[in-house]
């Protein structure tokens, strides 16, 4: 079984195309969003262990955690924006 909307399927879904087409939109929205996620934890804990390396190397004074806190938090609000315009703006996908 394909992952694919097959416009010709061997045997009957029951699935009408557009609720296919809305599944798929959704499912689409879904991925973005946690590959957007990821990417910005990734960025997040890169900027935190450079940061608290400096910190520690440079005076030994403690990290401020609330940036890292906010960065984590961007990361967040990047990811449902991402979701959000996904399935807004889905029917147009290729």
């Amino acid at each position: 079984m394909t992952d694919y909307f097959d416009p010709i399927p061997d045997e009957p879904t029951g699935v009408s195309p557009e609720q296919e087409a809305k599944r798929q939109v959704k499912a689409d929205a879904k991925t973005r969003s946690l590959r957007t996620l990821g990417q910005g934890a990734i960025v997040a804990v890169l900027l935190a262990v450079a940061g608290v390396t400096g910190t520690a190397l440079s005076d030994g004074a403690l990290p401020d955690w609330a940036a890292y806190g906010a960065l984590v938090l961007q990361a967040g609000g990047a990811a449902l924006a991402s979701f959000v315009h996904r399935t807004l703006n889905g029917d147009g996908l290729e």
